[in-house]
């Protein structure tokens, strides 16, 4: 059963979290030609892995989080450590590959976000932080997922997806960590939105054991104009700032 019938109290963002699925649906999977199946079965397998009741707290905790506040999205692009110490921010979601810009700055992640293809360290850094953490199921990370299943088990862990599922799993239809980070703050009603994103340089892999920056580059064209999409549909006004995207509530 999908994650918020299952949880029934939550029923209420579905038509919200629905806005995220048409995005993908009419920008992304029909140009990345990302086959459905691929993606239906690679939940089938990931949701094995997970306690559905102990996915319904952490999604209880990650609204309890997010709702009505100022929330920043921390991604390995350059500007994450000086958001953080900037001053504001009351909730911080992060992105797997972030946790060391995390601890340089003594902060520690409200929610993280992730799929699993950081390097192993950084991985094994997040799932010890034991915060609810958002791990995204798609058509080609199973591989690093299995492995997983003993720490996942006892982490604070909702499975996500690009599309709707008959399982255990929260359908968000953002694209990459940093756009999905943001999008699940809209989803639960953040006030306002602050990503550091990548506007004015190429994309980086350090964080990654395996990279096609060429590839990587085109999947954050489209995840600007999913977010973009999103955020209009969510009555969020959209500002560029330099190396960060705001999201305003209107």
């Amino acid at each position: 059963m999908p994650l918020l019938k299952y949880c029934g109290s939550l029923r209420e963002y579905e038509a919200r979290l629905r806005v995220g699925l048409e995005a993908y649906l009419k920008l992304v999977e029909g140009s990345m030609g990302y086959p459905r199946e691929r993606e239906l079965e690679s939940a089938s397998e990931a949701s094995g892995l997970l306690d559905c009741d102990a996915a319904c707290r952490a999604l209880q905790e990650v609204l309890g989080r997010l709702e009505d506040v100022e929330v920043c999205v921390i991604t390995p692009a350059p500007g994450g450590l000086e958001l953080l110490t900037r001053g504001g921010c009351e909730r911080v979601v992060a992105t797997d590959s972030s946790i060391e810009t995390l601890a340089e700055a003594g902060r520690r992640p409200d929610v993280l976000v992730g799929d699993a293809d950081p390097s192993l360290r950084l991985l094994g850094l997040a799932l010890q932080l034991e915060v609810p953490y958002l791990l995204h199921s798609h058509g080609d990370n199973l591989y690093r997922l299995k492995p997983l299943t003993g720490l996942l088990r006892r982490s604070a862990v909702i499975l996500t997806t690009q599309v709707e599922t008959p399982y255990c799993t929260l359908p968000v239809g953002a694209f990459t960590d940093g756009d999905r980070g943001a999008t699940i703050a809209m989803y639960f009603r953040a006030s306002r939105v602050i990503i550091n994103w990548l506007s004015s340089q190429g994309p980086s892999c350090e964080h990654k054991d395996l990279c096609d920056e060429g590839l990587k580059a085109l999947k954050l064209r489209l995840a600007q104009r999913v977010l973009t999409y999103i955020a209009s549909r969510l009555g969020y006004r959209v500002e560029a700032a330099g190396d960060q995207i705001i999201l305003e509530r209107a």
